[in-house]
């Protein structure tokens, strides 16, 4: 993926202060956890305008409750090959362009059940 220049290197501490506040909109300890964990992907996305991609399969529901409260993290977007397959595939060497369907919140519910 580097190599085809598909990752954005960009630490996004700026947006760092949206932990907390995300955080807080989640019920249980152990979701806070997964979010903490893995909120390096929120951040770079955040700072390159790109698209998540990830093997997570709950993270995104995560992110999703949290935007309801965070609006910055409504502009975000997803993928999972793990979850979408072929589907996912083709879309990323045709360039994986950002489109609704992609958008954090309707991944979610489209796919919070899948895989």
């Amino acid at each position: 993926m580097a190599a085809q220049k598909r990752i954005e290197d960009k630490e996004g501490i700026e947006f760092a202060h949206h932990l907390d506040r995300a955080c807080t909109c989640l019920e249980q300890d152990c979701w806070k956890e997964a979010l903490r964990k893995d909120f390096h992907l929120v951040q770079s996305a955040l700072a390159s305008g790109q698209t998540i991609l990830s093997n997570e399969k709950n993270f995104p529901m995560f992110v999703a409750i949290a935007s309801r409260n965070v609006r910055e993290l409504s502009a975000l977007y997803y993928a999972n090959p793990a979850v979408e397959g072929d589907p996912c595939i083709l879309w990323i060497k045709a360039g994986a362009e950002n489109d609704a369907d992609r958008q954090i919140d309707v991944w979610t519910e489209k796919y919070q059940n899948a895989g």
